[in-house]
């Protein structure tokens, strides 16, 4: 389809998936192409190991699948992991720590109250030091309550029995007395305090525990369904070979298989560009190179534009905008922003491949004119797993746009989500121009 000047560029969709659904249909000859693409299964297995193995399941679309945690989850249950000897080992140091402690407060606390009590015209000096101890002591060691209730009453009563009875005597002024009142209450607001501390304390481990389980758990779903990818791919390959092998010299038919191993050649590096992001997120993933944006813009275009009919529109400026980027990276991630605006619109709408060039930085994005970005998904639309339903009612994976900010990142470019002026979205990324170079407005 020939490309068509736009006057502005904009918008875009969220949801995006990393890679298009393939489809599956009965084959008739499937026991043929099982031995024609044989050796390249045997291959990606090999290659991909194991758990790419158990994740792609068998080559007949009538065999069973397999589970991919079946033979891991069998392993665990034959050589079970105990870790208990180093765990109870770490509890008995802390609980035996915790006992000397407690013995040690309980002994101070004793001959503090027998001076008390054997010394009445002294009596103020280890009257405070008990309290001392027991504020010392709850700074580091903060009991149970029942336990820190029961502490503080025997403490109280008993000083404060001693305290009286001093006054009785006539061995305290009144104003003396006014310390049984006083020093219980100083303690017990440290041990408010000590225990908000405590709670926050652990409210804060669990809630990084929490963080590190689903950060675990990401990675584990990346890296698996990045091994998944690799034996549909090889079988893939298998047979586009041997329907090439059919088909013969015809050149039209070559030149399609050309352009479906290069996209399953895509699909190959969309999975290494997944294994990247769960293993190394925040690092620098590319090995950059000086592009020129417009072409890339141009080739995005040229590759899409005969794929779904779409109102297809090129919006490029006429000069050169060097970018320092890898283009296979960059490539991938804006392939799957324009697999996404497919997915959100139908034959009649627009999508629009824009690159312009602005204050230093160069804008790649794709905006269409589907039903747009949720407002309160403009936010987090990068995050990972960040998921809006598509117009058929489905969900993608939500990893396609945390992939494009990881690649935007790696380049020293943001990514760009907004509403497109067509009334759709716009997705995409600024990236500097290359080596301090200056284009004119776009």
């Amino acid at each position: 389809m020939p490309a068509t000047a736009s006057p502005e560029g904009s918008g875009f969709a969220a949801g995006i998936d990393l890679l298009p659904t393939p489809r599956r249909g009965a084959d008739p000859q499937r026991a043929n192409r099982q031995r024609a693409v044989g050796a390249q299964a045997t291959t990606a297995q090999t290659t991909a190991g194991p758990a790419t193995v158990a994740s792609a399941g068998h080559l007949g679309p009538d065999a069973p699948p397999v589970s991919p945690d079946a033979s891991s989850t069998a392993a665990a249950q034959a050589h079970p992991v105990d870790p208990g000897p180093a765990i109870r080992a770490v509890h008995t140091a802390r609980w035996t720590r915790g006992r000397v402690v407690d013995a040690l407060t309980a002994v101070v606390l004793v001959g503090l109250f027998g001076w008390m009590v054997a010394e009445p015209q002294l009596q103020a000096v280890p009257y405070h030091l008990m309290f001392l101890t027991l504020i010392g002591v709850y700074g580091f060691r903060v009991w149970p309550l029942p336990v820190t209730v029961v502490v503080i009453t025997l403490v109280v009563l008993s000083t404060g029995a001693v305290i009286v009875d001093a006054y009785l005597r006539g061995r305290l002024e009144v104003d003396e007395t006014f310390e049984v009142m006083l020093m219980p209450a100083i303690l017990v607001a440290m041990v408010w305090h000590a225990r908000r501390r405590d709670t926050a304390n652990r409210a804060l481990g669990e809630a990084w525990r929490r963080a590190e389980d689903r950060r675990a758990a990401e990675t584990r779903f990346l890296r698996d369904t990045a091994h998944a990818l690799r034996n549909p791919v090889a079988v893939g390959r298998g047979y586009l070979d041997l329907a090439t092998d059919r088909l013969g010299a015809d050149s039209e038919a070559c030149e399609l298989a050309h352009h479906v191993r290069g996209e399953l050649a895509r699909i190959d590096r969309m999975a290494a560009s997944l294994l990247d992001v769960a293993e190394h997120p925040d690092a620098d993933l590319v090995a950059a190179t000086t592009v020129d944006a417009t072409a890339l813009a141009a080739e995005l275009f040229d590759r899409w534009s005969a794929t779904e009919p779409r109102r297809w529109l090129l919006d490029i400026p006429a000069e050169a905008a060097p970018v320092r980027v890898n283009e296979d990276r960059l490539g991938d991630a804006l392939d799957a922003v324009v697999d996404n605006a497919l997915r959100f619109t139908g034959e009649v709408d627009t999508i629009r491949i824009v690159c312009a060039v602005d204050d230093g930085r160069v804008l790649l994005a794709v905006a269409d004119s589907g039903p747009g970005i949720p407002a309160d998904d403009l936010t987090r639309v990068f995050e990972r797993f960040c998921r809006s339903p598509r117009p058929d009612g489905s969900l993608g994976t939500g990893l396609g746009l945390a992939f494009l900010a990881t690649v935007a990142a790696s380049h020293g470019g943001t990514t760009v989500a907004d509403l497109s002026r067509e009334g759709g979205a716009l997705v995409g990324v600024l990236l500097p121009l290359a080596g301090g170079h200056t284009a004119p407005h776009s």
